[in-house]
C-alpha cells in the first residue's frame, strides 16, 4: 500500500491504477481498493472508466446484501452510490446524479453531504432552466 499511495502523492497515477489493480487481484473482497482505484481515475479526470468500474462493483454487490439491515453494508451502498454520483455530476450527467444520490440516501439518510450534493444539483437546475 505504501508504493499505491507514493505514487499518488507523486501524481504518477498510471502507476497507481497498475498496482491496485493487482492488489484487486489479491484481495478481491477489499472494497477500500475498489474504491481507492475509482477515486485515482477520477484524479486522472478518466470518469468514463471511473463510472464504469463504479457500475460494475454496484452489480457485484448482492441483492441480498441491500435489504441487510446491517449498517455496515448500507454504509458501503452509500459509498459506491454517492461516489457514482459524483462522477455523473462530473459527467455532467445531472438528472442521473440526482437520481443516484437519492438511492445512496435511501441506505442512509444521516449522510448529510448527499443532501449538499443534491441541493447543489437542484440550484443548478434552476439556473440553467
Amino acid at each position: 500500500m505504501l508504493t499505491i499511495h507514493r505514487h499518488e502523492r507523486k501524481q504518477e497515477y498510471t502507476l497507481a491504477l497498475e498496482c491496485y489493480n493487482k492488489a484487486i487481484g489479491i484481495y478481491k473482497s477489499d472494497t477500500l481498493l475498489y474504491k481507492n482505484l475509482v477515486f485515482t481515475q477520477c484524479a486522472m479526470n478518466d470518469f468514463p472508466a471511473a463510472l464504469k468500474q463504479v457500475n460494475e462493483i454496484c452489480e457485484l454487490l448482492s441483492v441480498d446484501e441491500i435489504t441487510s439491515s446491517e449498517q455496515a453494508v448500507k454504509d458501503l451502498y452509500t459509498d459506491f452510490y454517492s461516489l457514482k454520483g459524483y462522477i455523473l455530476e462530473k459527467m455532467h450527467k445531472h438528472d442521473d446524479a440526482e437520481q443516484v444520490y437519492t438511492i445512496a440516501l435511501s441506505f442512509n439518510p444521516y449522510k448529510y453531504y448527499l443532501y449538499a450534493s443534491l441541493a447543489d444539483l437542484r440550484k443548478f437546475f434552476l439556473f440553467c432552466h
